[in-house]
């Protein structure tokens, strides 16, 4: 488990320098709550990890050579494929 500091974009917090002074909580108590969240992470970083993965694959030497002749970006086709297989909207 990790713990994260959550921020609010509907406030302006810059002028609390100091979190933990007990003063500065009080001057804004109504813009702001102090707490500790514990969250596990892994399964949402897992499905939604951008990194790249190299796969090796074998296609017919004849798609290979149209596929070259037309500059044809084999990355991002093979993506939107395995996209529209799997059913993932975008």
């Amino acid at each position: 488990m990790r713990e994260y500091k959550i921020t609010c974009d509907k406030f302006d917090f810059t002028d609390i320098l100091d979190v933990t002074s007990r003063k500065a909580v009080n001057e804004h108590a109504s813009f702001y709550i102090r707490g500790r969240i514990a969250a596990d992470t892994d399964e949402y970083r897992k499905a939604n990890d951008t990194r790249a993965v190299k796969k090796t694959l074998s296609i017919p030497a004849w798609l290979n050579r149209r596929a070259e002749t037309a500059n044809a970006p084999f990355s991002q086709i093979l993506q939107q494929g395995l996209k529209e297989y799997l059913r993932i909207a975008e």
